[in-house]
């Protein structure tokens, strides 16, 4: 579980972690400097699919790619996958948060803290 030990002295809030449909389209999460924990993905789709985090400052993450459902080996049923660090300080996004998903079918939940209290 990632600790909350990032939290400053500055207002900070934890990013909505419900779990919800990837966007196809690079879409922001919040635009605030956040620390990134980690992410729970699904891929409910046959086809393998990738999902891209990337800084607001155009810096991306690793690409994640998930098999889908219909790679009987490594996805029968549409396994969830969960990606996080060993660090409990979590990763440094400056520019904010940005997500996109290469197709449908992928469900999110992210763990992150953005400063502010809102928006």
């Amino acid at each position: 579980m990632p600790s909350l030990s990032t939290l400053r002295t500055l207002p900070q809030r934890q990013l909505d972690n419900s779990l919800q449909a990837c966007p196809t389209s690079l879409t922001v999460l919040t635009a605030s400097k956040a620390v990134f924990f980690e992410i729970f993905l699904v891929n409910t789709n046959a086809s393998d699919r990738t999902v891209t985090l990337t800084d607001g400052n155009a810096v991306a993450m690793s690409p994640i790619i998930l098999p889908g459902t219909g790679n009987a080996t490594s996805n029968p049923t549409g396994t969830a996958f969960q990606y996080g660090f060993a660090s409990q300080n979590g990763v440094q996004m400056t520019g904010g948060i940005k997500i996109q998903a290469s197709g449908a079918g992928v469900n999110y939940s992210i763990f992150a803290l953005a400063e502010g209290l809102s928006g």
